[in-house]
């Protein structure tokens, strides 16, 4: 059997090296960059086409029945109440690099809906 020369051994040496430098960033990348989104929701947002809905003189059933259960419900006068929908979303992501330079931002959307009535019929509705 013949035995390879010291020259071929070197050039042998160098692709496998060459063929390592190569496929390391392939088989590594997935390591080198990360990122995270996360979304919290809480209440119910209203849209305005459905607060549109909602008109004068309609009864605090059909209100339920479209806007469902309210956040909270407040007397404010004699006969007089105001019914509350809040919501608040929060949404966090955080972003990494190579390990050495990373990123972490927080955004929060929240409002609310306010029916008011009076003696069980509305008598008005706005946002905040």
């Amino acid at each position: 059997m013949r035995r390879a020369s010291p020259m071929q051994e070197g050039g042998a040496r160098r692709c496998a090296r060459l063929a390592l430098l190569l496929l390391a960033p392939l088989t590594a990348g997935s390591c080198l960059i990360g990122s995270d989104t996360q979304t919290h929701h809480e209440g119910r947002r209203i849209s305005q086409e459905t607060l549109d809905r909602v008109q004068l003189g309609n009864s605090e059933a059909y209100v339920l029945a479209l806007l469902g259960e309210p956040t909270s419900r407040t007397p404010v006068e004699s006969g007089r109440q105001v019914w509350k929908w809040a919501y608040r979303t929060v949404k966090r992501s955080e972003g990494s690099v190579l390990l050495l330079v990373s990123s972490d931002s927080r955004s929060e959307d929240s409002g609310a809906v306010f029916v008011e009535f009076q003696d069980g019929a509305v008598a008005r509705t706005w946002r905040d």
